[in-house]
């Protein structure tokens, strides 16, 4: 596509990475980069920032669901050190992290479509990722949360976490005492 200020505009599939060889832009769309293979995700990833090598000012913009996978996660875990970096004096975020609630956007949706998916969604662990842009790293049901096992310097403290030694394990009981005969 062709803008009137003589910018072009290409799209490529994520499905075949070595597509994007031999290319040099600007600046990179990722969408849905959840949904992408963790493989395919990385391939594509590495190879844009091959294709921005030239560029002046190289800008990619990743629009995705927050989804636990690796690739996410890897990029949402750079964004917050970074950020943590900046606000202690350091340089700027290379990667920022923006999220949004599916309200935000309610001029450009469906009504109909906005009241089904908060009456049906709202309420539940897909609302939140969907809806409220949420990543969820914990498993649902899971006995405790993640953050119960980082260290207190990098997250809440673990004193609502259960104890981390003695017989509180409802399957663990203590050695019996024997008797030798007599």
């Amino acid at each position: 596509m062709w803008l009137t200020n003589g910018t072009v505009i290409r799209g490529f599939g994520a499905e075949t990475p070595d597509n994007l060889r031999r290319w040099a832009f600007d600046k990179a769309w990722l969408d849905e980069y959840a949904a992408w293979n963790r493989i395919v995700a990385q391939a594509v990833y590495d190879m844009i920032w091959f294709c921005l090598h030239e560029a002046d000012a190289p800008q990619v913009v990743i629009f995705t669901t927050p989804k636990p996978l690796p690739h996410v996660k890897r990029l949402v875990e750079r964004g917050r050190a970074q950020e943590k970096k900046h606000r202690a004096g350091g340089a700027p975020p290379r990667v920022v992290l923006t999220r949004g609630h599916m309200r935000e956007n309610d001029a450009n949706l469906s009504m109909a479509a906005r009241e089904e998916l908060e009456e049906e969604y709202a309420d539940t662990r897909l609302g939140r990722q969907e809806l409220s842009g949420e990543l969820l790293e914990d498993v649902e049901g899971a006995l405790w949360k993640g953050w119960c096992w980082r260290s207190r310097a990098s997250g809440p403290g673990p004193s609502t976490c259960p104890p981390s030694r003695g017989s509180w394990w409802p399957w663990t009981r203590r050695p019996r005492a024997t008797r030798t005969p007599t």
